[in-house]
């Protein structure tokens, strides 16, 4: 199928590979985009990379302040530390797509209490603020929550 301009043919299929031949539009015959080739450009997720100071309120009335630093990214993929502000601290990995949405999955590095979890939300528009429900194992108890931390 080609795509027409007022001038004729500029983008051709060849064959079923999908080669395309192309040739250079007149001058003011305007910009053409052939729209199976813009469907192939990826678009990379945003950047999660920092250091989020917030807070976490569990289902149960319990709360605490809490940072989350996330060291590193590899396009989709990163890991990280949550620190509590009564001192437990977690390892943390997770996922982000193109749209912000988040999933992590988190273990306390302590012997007692033993902790882990998951977790999904979202990271603004802006990259700047995490918001994520999360529920963590402990002992033999889930508990529902939500994190909500701000880059700094």
């Amino acid at each position: 199928m080609a795509i027409l301009s007022e001038v004729g043919p500029i983008v051709e299929r060849l064959e079923g590979r999908r080669l395309l031949s192309a040739s250079a539009a007149p001058h003011g015959a305007g910009h053409v985009i052939h729209v199976e080739a813009a469907r192939k450009i990826k678009i990379p997720p945003p950047n999660v990379l920092g250091v989020y100071t917030g807070g976490l309120q569990l289902d149960t009335g319990f709360t605490d302040t809490l940072v989350v630093d996330i060291t590193t990214q590899h396009a989709r993929n990163f890991k990280g530390a949550i620190s509590q502000g009564n001192g437990l601290m977690s390892k943390v990995t997770g996922t982000i797509d193109t749209a912000g949405n988040l999933h992590i999955k988190y273990a306390g590095t302590a012997k007692t209490p033993k902790f882990n979890g998951t977790g999904a939300g979202t990271l603004d528009p802006t990259g700047t603020t995490l918001d994520f429900r999360i529920m963590t194992h402990e002992f033999h108890q889930i508990f529902g929550g939500e994190i909500i931390a701000s880059k700094t």
